[in-house]
């Protein structure tokens, strides 16, 4: 049977119907796509755009070797235990607790220090003779 002309499709006509017909598949394509395309997982973390910078490595911290106990103690290296022990006294009465307890809280710190400084060398002191002898 043979169309009427005003049934018969014109050559623009058809390409009209062609293109609709080449942009509904695009849009079918991309939809399917859309559809079967895998979930993102939430378990994974989206990528950042700047990743963070990593932290320095802490710094090493020197470990202070105390003085030399016969600096502390103000005697010679090689002194006696009667030497050391009289030193110490004589550098003990200026900051033991007890002597310094009416003084403001910053002496008394200062003292305490002192005294710390002073027990720790004469327990060196007292090791080394000991080695010594």
């Amino acid at each position: 049977m043979a169309r009427r002309k005003s049934q018969a499709k014109s050559g623009i006509d058809s390409l009209i119907e062609t293109g609709l017909e080449f942009v509904g598949n695009l849009a079918y394509r991309a939809l399917w796509d859309w559809w079967h395309s895998p979930a993102e997982p939430e378990h994974i973390p989206a990528k950042e755009h700047n990743p963070p910078t990593p932290e320095p490595p802490p710094k090493k911290t020197r470990s202070r070797k105390p003085p030399a106990w016969w600096k502390v103690l103000g005697v010679p290296q090689d002194a006696t235990r009667e030497q050391i022990t009289r030193a110490y006294r004589d550098l003990m009465t200026g900051c033991h607790p007890d002597k310094v307890a009416h003084l403001s809280p910053q002496l008394r710190k200062v003292a305490e220090r002192e005294a710390k400084k002073l027990n720790t060398a004469r327990e060196a002191a007292l090791q080394d003779c000991d080695r010594r002898t």
